[in-house]
Order: C-alpha cells, then sequence, then structure tokens
C-alpha cells in the first residue's frame, strides 16, 4: 500500500457465481431461501433443508446457496451444476465455499461486537491469470448483506423492521 488513501487494483477473471452464505432462512424473492421453502422444496441449492423450519429461523449451521446470472435474473445454482456447467472447477468451487464461510463466521464475530445479527451475505471472487484466486467485491455491508439489529430482535420487533432501520441509519 502506498499510502492509506490509495487502492492498487489487480485485473481479474470474476467467477459468473455469487456466493451466498445464509445463517437464517428468510427472504421473501424468488431466490430467498424462505421462499423456496414455503414451496416446499427442501433441495435448495445442494443443501438438503429439514422439515419444520419457521421463518426467520437460525440454522443449525450456515449453509451456502450459490447463484448464477441467466438472461433475466439471479439464478439458484448447487456446486455440482456449477462444476457441470463448467463455471468452476471442483478445485476452485472447494476453495471459494471453504474461503465464504471463513468469511463469514469472521464477519460474525465482528457483527456481533457491534449489535448487529448478520442473516445473509453474498461473496464474489476472481482470479488472476496464474489461477490465484481473489476475493473482489465489498463484503459485509448493506449492500451486500442483510443485518438484523440484536436490540430490536430482544424486544420482539420483526426482523424485517430491522434492517430498514439499520439501512436508513447507515
Amino acid at each position: 500500500m502506498p499510502d492509506p488513501n490509495v487502492v492498487v487494483g489487480k485485473k481479474l477473471n470474476v467467477f459468473p457465481v455469487e456466493v451466498v452464505v445464509r445463517g437464517y432462512i428468510t427472504g421473501v424473492t424468488n431466490t430467498a431461501a424462505w421462499t423456496a421453502y414455503q414451496k416446499g422444496e427442501r433441495y435448495f441449492c445442494g443443501n438438503v433443508l429439514p422439515e419444520g423450519l419457521k421463518k426467520n429461523q437460525k440454522f443449525e449451521k450456515p449453509i451456502i446457496t450459490p447463484t448464477t446470472k441467466s438472461a433475466e435474473h439471479d439464478e439458484q445454482i448447487s456446486p455440482e451444476e456449477i462444476v457441470k456447467r463448467k463455471l468452476m472447477t471442483q478445485e476452485q468451487w472447494d476453495y471459494v465455499a471453504d474461503k465464504a464461510l471463513k468469511l463469514f463466521k469472521r464477519g460474525t464475530r465482528f457483527t456481533d461486537k457491534n449489535g448487529l445479527i448478520p442473516v445473509d451475505t453474498k461473496y464474489e471472487f476472481g482470479y488472476d491469470d496464474k489461477g490465484k484466486i481473489y476475493l473482489i467485491d465489498e463484503i459485509n455491508t448493506p449492500d451486500s448483506a442483510r443485518f438484523w439489529l440484536k436490540i430490536l430482535i430482544k424486544k420482539g420487533l420483526q426482523k424485517e423492521k430491522s434492517r430498514k432501520i439499520l439501512i436508513k441509519n447507515s
């Protein structure tokens, strides 16, 4: 780093996969885990979801639910399909999945100290001409992640309100 106010960039090839790590089953969009679960899907992006989950329930451990771009919108995809379509090799996927879970765990420790609950977040990765993989794009921000405010959850307020208040105050 030549200076704290300078960013050094590197040209990378971007994997056409967003690695979404979810700590809770929630959401209302077409790619949300809760939306799929409500429709009866129990195999979601390579994850087997148990019966009896409730909206906004914490997963036993975080899950990865990757997406890729289709002609119109984000498309849910399983790790097996990522490799089959040659969007990534198995080795690349294993590496990226491991790093994403570690980043989520680290982000959870940080946000926990600051009164936030990380619900889900996306990570994007790219690689250079030598095949080295890099984390790209912002991480653990209101634009790339969903957070709930602990204080509101303790008071029993709806979790959806928590995100709106967080964004309004950021």
